[in-house]
């Protein structure tokens, strides 16, 4: 319900439009997908070797349809840049994404990832000078209140007694 409040307040604003929204939902499937599907594999494979593979695979399918740029064209500077995505945003994301996997469960991870749509719109107040409309503040409560709800302990357990009771019968 969080998201969609967060979603639906910039699509009647006019920040977001229908292809987004689709796009959105074919992401979220997406989601799904890299958090259950490394999993095993993730147990026999070292994680890097699995993101390199799979960079690898999906740049040779992306070439495919995609001309090579002519990087005589850019900049030092906008070469910088497009390493420093590369590496950080993509290499070292994932990578600690698929470690995470192994020491956290993977709907705990996915929930952790939802904290992406709250930091797009705090981003897009801050740069873009966007304006946090009520909907969105109460989907941004909603959220980070069901990640909190999530992470607390699944069950409850009584204190043990230090000492054994001591307890009599009735009618002994």
């Amino acid at each position: 319900m969080g998201i969609w409040l967060i979603v639906e307040s910039g699509f009647k604003t006019g920040l977001i439009k229908p292809e987004a929204i689709i796009f959105g939902l074919i992401a979220a499937i997406g989601v799904i997908l890299y958090t259950k599907l490394p999993v095993p594999l993730l147990n026999q494979i070292a994680a890097v070797d699995i993101l390199g593979w799979a960079l690898v695979i999906g740049g040779v399918i992306a070439l495919i349809h995609t001309p090579l740029p002519n990087l005589v064209r850019f900049s030092k500077t906008q070469l910088l840049a497009v390493l420093i995505i590369i590496i950080l945003a993509t290499v070292v994301a994932y990578d600690l994404y698929l470690e995470s996997l192994k020491l956290i469960d993977g709907f705990l991870a996915t929930m952790t990832g939802l904290f992406e749509p709250i930091s797009s719109v705090l981003f897009g107040m801050l740069f873009l000078h966007q304006i946090l409309v009520p909907q969105a503040l109460v989907g941004i409560i909603l959220v980070v209140g069901a990640i909190m709800i999530l992470n607390l302990p699944h069950h409850i357990t009584a204190p043990v007694p230090s000492k054994p009771c001591q307890c009599t019968m009735p009618n002994q």
